[in-house]
C-alpha cells in the first residue's frame, strides 16, 4: 500500500468510528448529561427555597428580639440609684455622659441617648458619638412623645405587666424614622435598684435609647446571623432571587424591609458536582477516542506526557502558577532587560500553619488555590508559587512607590475570607520588596533581600509591607548575634539571673508573695532589658531554656521564704510544650516546693493568640495544685467575652489602667469592672504598677486583694529580696 492510500485508508477508517461510534455515544452521552443536569437542578433549587425559607424564618425571630434587646440593654444603667440621683437637679453632665451617653454607644452599639426629666423636656443629649445640643432632641419628639406617655400612663397607674427577674422596669419601645432613618427607639424609666430613693410613679426621669436600624447595626446583624449582602430597603427590592422581611411599628404602618441574598446550598452543591461529573463523561468518550489505534494513541499520550513534564518542571502543581524555577529563569530574562527598573515582591501567609493545622491540609490547599487566584487577580502573569504558603511577584518597569501600592492592593484582596461550605477561612499576608536597583542582574541576590524584606515585614506584626534597605541586612545580624550570644548564656551558669518584686496584701500592706523576673547579665554589654531578648528567644524556642533557668532558681529561692506565693511568668511557646507540666512537677519536687506554693502567670496577648496557649498544660498543672493567674489584664480586645472559658486563680490587672484610673473616670471604671469580675469568677486580683499611695489608697478602697508596683519596692536581685524575707523564717530559738 502506498503512503496516499494508506493516508486515505486512516481517513475513511477514522470517519467509520466517527459516524457509527463516536457521533451516536457523544449524542447518548449529552442527552444523558442534560436529563441528570435537568434533575439535579431541580434538586438544587428546591434545597435554596428551603434554605431562604429557614432564614427567613430565622429573621423573623431576630427582628422580635429587637426591641427586647435594646431595652435589656438600658435596664445595666437605668435601674440604679446612681443614675436617678446623677439626673435631678442639679444633674451631673460628666457621670451621665459616661454612663448613660458614652456607655451605651461603645459598649452597646447605640446611636443615640437622650434623658429626660418628669415634664418631658430634655436634660442630656447624646448622638453620633458625642455630647449634642439639647434642641437636637426636637427631630426624634414626635416618634418618642407617644412613647413617653404610654410609658408614663403605665408607671402612674402601677402596672407590672412584663416585669420579671430579666426585666426589671417598665418599658416601651417602637420602630420609627430618625431623620430619616428607620430606628428602634426604646424608653424606660431611671429608677431605684434599692428602692430606697422616693419616686411619684409617673414622673420618673425617662432614658430614650435610639439604635439605628442601617450602617453599623446591619454589619453586626450580617456577621452574627450569616445574612448576605444584608440592607435595608424603605420598599421590597425587586432583586430576582433575593429575601425580604417587612418591618412594621406597632400601629402596624410598614417602616421598610430587610434584603438579603438567601443561602444556596444546593446551587453551590450542584457546582460542586458538576464539574466531576462532566469530567467523567469526558473520560469516558476519551477513552472511547483513544481506542482508535494503539499507534495513534501511543504517539498522543507520548506528546502529551512530554508536554506534561515540561510543563510541571516550570509550574506548581496545585494552583497551576509558575513555580521557583521558572521565576528564577524570568527574573534573569527581566534584569538583563531592565537591570535598575523594577521589584521583586516576597510574599508570605499569616498563620497559614493554623489553617492547615485546625481545618486540615486539603482545606488548606483550596485556601492556597484561593489565594493565588486573588494574588493574580491583581497582578497579571507575573506570579509565581516558590513554597508551600509563599508567592513571588515580578513587577518589571515600576517603581518602589508602584511595587508597595501593588503589594497593598495584594494584601487588601486577601482582607475577604475564603469561604469553603460553612466554614470561612481568614488569611492575611506579609510582603518584601526588594528593588532591582539593590541587586542588578542578580536573580539570587535580590530574592534573598527580597526574603530579608519579608521577615522585617512579619516583625511589624504580620499584614504589613517592609521595602528592603541596607540597615535590614544589619538588623538580621544583630539579631543572630543575640540569639548567639543567648545560647551562650544558657551554657554559663549565672549569666541568666532571676530578679524578684514583692506582692503586698492590700489591706495588711504585708509582702505576701513575689513576682520571679529574668535579666541577662551580658558579659560586655551589662544588664540587657527583657523586652530586647525575650521575643528573640520565644521565636527562637530558647525561651524553654530559660524559663527552666528562672523556674528552678526561683522555687529553690521561694522554699527559704516566708510567702504565700511565687509567681513565674510562662510564655506560650513553654505552654504548648506536651512535657511542660511534667517538668514543673519535677522542679517542684526537686526542690521541695509544696504546689500550691507555685502560681503560673500567662499573658493576656499570649492567651488570646490565634496558636493557641496550651490549655492542656495549664489544665495538667491546676490537677498538681498549682496556681494560674492571667497577666496584663485589660490590654486584650476580647478578654471580657472569653474570661469564662478559662478558669483562673488570679487576675492581675495591667498598669495602664492601674496609672490612669485616678485621672480618668473611664478607666476608673475599668479597674473596678474587672475587679468585680474576678471575684464573680472566684479570683483574686493583683494590681501592677502602683507608684503612688494614693493609687494603692484608691485599690485598696474598690477592693484589689493585693498591690505590687515601685511605690513598694522595685525588681530585687536575689540577695536584696532574700535580706528582705529570710529573717522571717529565723527560728526564734
Amino acid at each position: 500500500m502506498t503512503d496516499a492510500a494508506g493516508k486515505r485508508s486512516k481517513a475513511y477508517s477514522g470517519h467509520r468510528f466517527l459516524a457509527l461510534i463516536a457521533i451516536p455515544t457523544m449524542i447518548a452521552a449529552t442527552v444523558l448529561c442534560l436529563t441528570a443536569f435537568a434533575a439535579l437542578h431541580w434538586a438544587a433549587t428546591t434545597v435554596d427555597r428551603a434554605a431562604a425559607g429557614r432564614q427567613k424564618a430565622l429573621m423573623s425571630v431576630v427582628v422580635d428580639n429587637l426591641r427586647s434587646s435594646i431595652a435589656h440593654d438600658q435596664e445595666s444603667v437605668t435601674v440604679w440609684d446612681d443614675a436617678v440621683l446623677a439626673t435631678r437637679n442639679p444633674p451631673y453632665p460628666t457621670w451621665i455622659d459616661a454612663n448613660l451617653g458614652t456607655w451605651m454607644h461603645t459598649y452597646f452599639g447605640h446611636d443615640g441617648a437622650y434623658v429626660l426629666d418628669s415634664t418631658d423636656v430634655p436634660v442630656f443629649a447624646y448622638e453620633h458619638g458625642s455630647l449634642a445640643p439639647l434642641q437636637t432632641y426636637a427631630h426624634i419628639r414626635s416618634s418618642t412623645s407617644r412613647l413617653a406617655a404610654k410609658l408614663r400612663a403605665r408607671l402612674a397607674a402601677g402596672d407590672t405587666e412584663g416585669i420579671s427577674d430579666t426585666n426589671l422596669s417598665l418599658g416601651e419601645s417602637d420602630f420609627a424614622f430618625d431623620e430619616g432613618r428607620p430606628a428602634i427607639i426604646s424608653v424606660k424609666p431611671i429608677i431605684s435598684d434599692t428602692g430606697t430613693i422616693p419616686q411619684t410613679p409617673g414622673t420618673e426621669y425617662l432614658h430614650v435609647a435610639v439604635r439605628f436600624l442601617d450602617g453599623s447595626f446591619l454589619s453586626e446583624l450580617s456577621g452574627k446571623y450569616l445574612f448576605e449582602e444584608l440592607a435595608f430597603s424603605p420598599v421590597v427590592m425587586a432583586k430576582p432571587g433575593w429575601e425580604s422581611y417587612p418591618i412594621h411599628n406597632a400601629e402596624g404602618r410598614p417602616i421598610g424591609n430587610f434584603v438579603w441574598r438567601p443561602d444556596s446550598p444546593g446551587t453551590e452543591l450542584l457546582d460542586r458536582i458538576l464539574l466531576p461529573t462532566a469530567a467523567g463523561i469526558l473520560a469516558l468518550l476519551a477513552a472511547l477516542i483513544v481506542a482508535l489505534s494503539s499507534m495513534h494513541r501511543r504517539a498522543v499520550f507520548e506528546r502529551q506526557a512530554a508536554d506534561r513534564i515540561r510543563y510541571l518542571a516550570f509550574h506548581d502543581a496545585l494552583t497551576e502558577l509558575p513555580n521557583r524555577h521558572a521565576f528564577e529563569r524570568r527574573i534573569q530574562e527581566v534584569l538583563a532587560a531592565q537591570p535598575k527598573h523594577g521589584a521583586v515582591l516576597y510574599i508570605d501567609l499569616d498563620h497559614f500553619n493554623v489553617i492547615n493545622d485546625s481545618l486540615g491540609h486539603a482545606m488548606g490547599d483550596i485556601v492556597v488555590h484561593a489565594v493565588s487566584e486573588r494574588i493574580a487577580a491583581v497582578c497579571g502573569d507575573d506570579v509565581y508559587r516558590t513554597g508551600g504558603d509563599e508567592f513571588m511577584v515580578i513587577v518589571p518597569g515600576r517603581t518602589t512607590q508602584a511595587a508597595v501600592e501593588t503589594a497593598r492592593a495584594i494584601i487588601a484582596a486577601l482582607v475577604p475570607p475564603v469561604i469553603i461550605g460553612d466554614v470561612h477561612a481568614f488569611v492575611g499576608a506579609s510582603i518584601g520588596i526588594a528593588s532591582f536597583a539593590e541587586a542588578p542582574a542578580n536573580g539570587f541576590e535580590l530574592f534573598r533581600k527580597a526574603d530579608v524584606a519579608l521577615y522585617q515585614a512579619k516583625t511589624m506584626g504580620r499584614g504589613g509591607v517592609a521595602v528592603y534597605d541596607q540597615t535590614l541586612d544589619a538588623e538580621i545580624r544583630g539579631t543572630a548575634a543575640i540569639e548567639r550570644d543567648l545560647r551562650s548564656a544558657l551554657a554559663r551558669p549565672g549569666e541568666i539571673e532571676v530578679h524578684y518584686q514583692p506582692v503586698y496584701d492590700a489591706k495588711t500592706r504585708k509582702a505576701v508573695a513575689v513576682e520571679a523576673l529574668a535579666r541577662w547579665r551580658h558579659p560586655r554589654h551589662g544588664l540587657i532589658p527583657p523586652s530586647e531578648f525575650i521575643p528573640i528567644a520565644e521565636s527562637t524556642g530558647l525561651i524553654r531554656d530559660i524559663g527552666l533557668v528562672v523556674l528552678e532558681a526561683a522555687c529553690s529561692a521561694a522554699v527559704r521564704w516566708d510567702i504565700s506565693l511565687l509567681a513565674v511568668n510562662v510564655s506560650a511557646v513553654q505552654l504548648r510544650d506536651p512535657g511542660f507540666a511534667a517538668q514543673v512537677a519535677d522542679v517542684l519536687q526537686c526542690v521541695g516546693l509544696p504546689p500550691e506554693k507555685l502560681e503560673i502567670e500567662i499573658t493576656e496577648t499570649a492567651w488570646l493568640s490565634p496558636g493557641g496557649f496550651g490549655e492542656a498544660s495549664l489544665a495538667a498543672l491546676r490537677a498538681t495544685g498549682v496556681a494560674i493567674a492571667l497577666d496584663d489584664f485589660g490590654t486584650g480586645f476580647s478578654s471580657l467575652g472569653r474570661l469564662s472559658e478559662t478558669a483562673f486563680d488570679r487576675i492581675e490587672i495591667d498598669q495602664h489602667f492601674v496609672k490612669k484610673a485616678l485621672q480618668s473616670p473611664r478607666d476608673a471604671a475599668v479597674v473596678r469592672t474587672i475587679i468585680d469580675l474576678a471575684r464573680a469568677h472566684g479570683s483574686k486580683t493583683t494590681a501592677e504598677g502602683v507608684e503612688t499611695a494614693e493609687a494603692a489608697d484608691f485599690l485598696t478602697r474598690i477592693g484589689c486583694d493585693d498591690l505590687q508596683g515601685y511605690w513598694f519596692s522595685k525588681p530585687l536581685p536575689f540577695a536584696e529580696i532574700d535580706a528582705m524575707l529570710r529573717p522571717q523564717t529565723v527560728d526564734a530559738g
